[in-house]
């Protein structure tokens, strides 16, 4: 967490206070913003393999049977982490985590 906190600090998604009470708190609305966005900030432009559209890129695409395969996954990767908001999985969380109590809690 000490080095993914100051990145996010540093990609407008997070905001940091110093001194008692200080800490770590989302600087945006927490429905905004994506898992995509939150990778993206960290790791760079998504790429599952070089020869999709990046820094690098792979002579071989024109012919190659696998890329459009890679091209299809990279695309697919994208669409379900941008549909992934911080607010979202929260919820969800919070969801599963109530369902687990009230599922372990025992009637005496």
């Amino acid at each position: 967490m000490s080095k993914v906190l100051p990145q996010l600090v540093r990609c407008g998604l997070v905001t940091s206070h110093r001194g008692k009470g200080g800490g770590f708190e989302l600087a945006v609305d927490p429905g905004s913003v994506t898992l995509l966005q939150v990778i993206e900030s960290m790791e760079g432009p998504l790429q599952l393999n070089l020869c999709l559209p990046g820094e690098k890129t792979c002579d071989r695409k024109s012919w190659c049977g696998v890329h459009p395969i890679w091209s299809e996954a990279q695309a697919a990767l994208k669409k379900v982490l941008a549909g992934a908001t911080i607010g979202r999985l929260a919820r969800d969380t919070q969801s599963l985590v109530h369902a687990q109590e009230s599922a372990t809690t025992v009637v005496l």
